[in-house]
């Protein structure tokens, strides 16, 4: 007697008698006497079928209803912000940028500033807190060319600030890390984040007098300049015997244009006494002395050296070199 088997569908094959199976709607094929649904086969539907379950549709339209609430509310939100920061145009300080309009600071391309102004906005206690009460002047000295990180460093380390990146990036959003000046400053225990950010655009122009005696050359002259903490004698020697105006930002002066080769500015030092800038550089030196050249030096001489057929240059190239052949005082 043959025993009979089953296939992996629970179906009897070998040696088997036929039964009248039943079709089973669940399983969705026949299924013969004794045989249970397989649970696994239950999941397998046709892929098209699933389209017409109502619970689909249902779900997507709930879906879709949701995010429609989010977008409108967004909306809403942000016509009603732009609303009020535009009535402000240079609005809190921290959330628009000078001379920026609240629409345009929160546009895409905008979008690090933004954040940036609303972090600095959730700073505003940090930014606006003095790190004392003492309003002692405190001198500061930036150094030409120093960053702008540098020199929040060096506030922190004097005790003038409390958090130097938070300072670096208020200046760089508020644009002043671009503003500010090389020079001495005179600061307090008492002033805000935002007040030392100010004064720092604007440094004290300390002057001293330096008398410049006839007959002196250039080199002289350098030494002296020197001596007073105002210039870089080297400095001062370089952009004398380069003499090009332009270059020196020294190119208003008309008498200057004239000149042939590559002369140097050494006749057109005029001695007298100056008021310079404790700290100055070469153009501006120079250009003190050139306005005073420009005055003393008026139609009167130059009409005279052209009367006797030099020009300005010569002139003033004749009077360096006897300047610089005299021994004594009297032989100038």
């Amino acid at each position: 007697m043959t025993t009979p088997t089953k296939n992996r569908f629970n179906q009897r094959t070998v040696g088997a008698p036929p039964e009248k199976a039943r079709w089973n709607r669940r399983a969705r094929r026949p299924l013969y006497a004794g045989e249970k649904p397989d649970p696994a086969g239950q999941q397998r539907l046709p892929w098209y079928l699933k389209f017409l379950d109502l619970r689909i549709y249902l779900r997507l339209g709930i879906m879709v209803v949701a995010i429609g609430a989010v977008v409108l509310m967004g909306v809403i939100a942000r016509q009603h912000l732009t609303q009020q920061w535009d009535a402000r145009t240079v609005a809190v300080e921290g959330m628009v940028r000078p001379g920026q309009t609240a629409a345009e600071s929160l546009s895409l391309d905008n979008l690090e500033d933004t954040l940036i102004g609303l972090y600095l906005r959730m700073q505003q206690p940090l930014l606006a807190a003095a790190p004392g009460e003492s309003d002692r002047p405190v001198p500061f000295t930036i150094e030409s060319g120093e960053l702008a990180r540098s020199v929040a460093d060096r506030l922190a380390e004097a005790g003038l600030i409390s958090d130097p990146a938070l300072f670096s990036l208020y200046m760089r959003y508020n644009g002043l890390d671009q503003g500010i000046e090389a020079g001495d400053f005179e600061l307090a225990y008492n002033m805000s984040m935002p007040e030392i950010a100010q004064a720092l655009q604007n440094a004290i122009v300390r002057e001293v007098n330096v008398t410049i005696p006839e007959g002196w050359r250039a080199e002289q002259v350098a030494e002296l300049l020197d001596e007073q903490g105002i210039l870089d004698s080297d400095s001062f020697m370089a952009a004398v015997r380069v003499g090009d105006p332009v270059a020196l930002g020294l190119g208003q002066y008309a008498f200057l244009a004239g000149r042939t080769g590559k002369p140097s500015l050494e006749g057109y030092l005029f001695p007298d006494t100056y008021r310079l800038p404790a700290r100055a550089s070469s153009g501006e030196v120079l250009a003190a002395m050139l306005n005073n050249f420009d005055e003393k030096v008026g139609p009167g001489i130059r009409a005279a050296a052209a009367d006797s057929g030099m020009s300005l240059q010569d002139a003033v190239t004749l009077a360096s070199i006897v300047e610089r052949e005299a021994v004594q005082a009297d032989e100038r």
